[in-house]
């Protein structure tokens, strides 16, 4: 199981006109019951290993504000760093991740413009592209089309994602694994529904289409994740 995730994913890049891109969530750590937990640096770090041995495109969508009383703004940049020199695209995630559709429309768009201060100190360019918290493009079309004239006058691209994992799910439970038999058999089951989301969504590029597409794949910064990878349950 070692490395089993990457391998899938470089499995499907090699194969003639299948290309895959993956996209990592809430930095600098988020959707398990750890967020936050441990040194962050070395976490994110461990996090980047299989990405870059795999020389799969990579992108990772920050929440500024998410463990901000822990890092900083000096620590966050930090964090980011390696990141830029793994040569990742990173995007504007929001600062605080809240729910666009819960979330009052001139409160969700200050998050937006506080959610790249670092990142753009990191990269020394504004940041080209944002990724809707939990994918929430708006309730109603005035909403949405809202957003997006708000996304394009800041000079933003929206991040698209072709598959969408229920990783999250898993990543709740890993942590709280007990022991390596238990945490084994939840990247077995993880593992075996990203095989199922890429057949699916192949099979329906191919019947809509006529053809499979580039896949974007979208998975976040977690414990679940790293374990996932590198067979590490820390």
């Amino acid at each position: 199981m070692r490395l089993a995730l990457i391998f899938l994913l470089a499995a499907a890049i090699a194969f003639a006109e299948r290309q895959v891109a993956i996209t990592i969530d809430d930095l600098p750590r988020g959707g398990d019951a750890g967020s936050c937990g441990g040194d962050l640096l070395a976490f994110n770090r461990a996090f980047l290993v299989p990405l870059r041995a795999a020389r799969i495109p990579f992108s990772g969508f920050v929440n500024e504000g998410r463990c901000q009383e822990k890092l900083g703004a000096a620590g966050l940049g930090a964090v980011l760093r390696p990141w830029k020199e793994a040569g990742a695209e990173l995007g504007n995630h929001t600062a605080g991740h809240p729910n666009y559709h819960q979330t009052p429309r001139e409160e969700f768009f200050a998050g937006i413009l506080e959610g790249a201060r670092v990142t753009e100190q990191v990269i020394g360019v504004p940041v080209k592209y944002f990724r809707h918290p939990f994918l929430h493009m708006g309730k109603t079309l005035e909403d949405k089309r809202a957003l997006e004239t708000f996304l394009r006058a800041h000079g933003y691209v929206i991040a698209p994602i072709t598959i969408d994992t229920s990783d999250y799910v898993y990543a709740a439970i890993y942590p709280q694994a007990k022991d390596a038999p238990t945490r084994q058999r939840i990247r077995t089951d993880y593992l075996r529904h990203m095989e199922e989301l890429f057949s699916f969504f192949e099979k329906r590029s191919r019947e809509v289409l006529g053809r499979e597409i580039a896949q974007t794949l979208l998975i976040h910064a977690n414990q679940l994740n790293r374990g996932a990878r590198t067979g590490s349950s820390r």
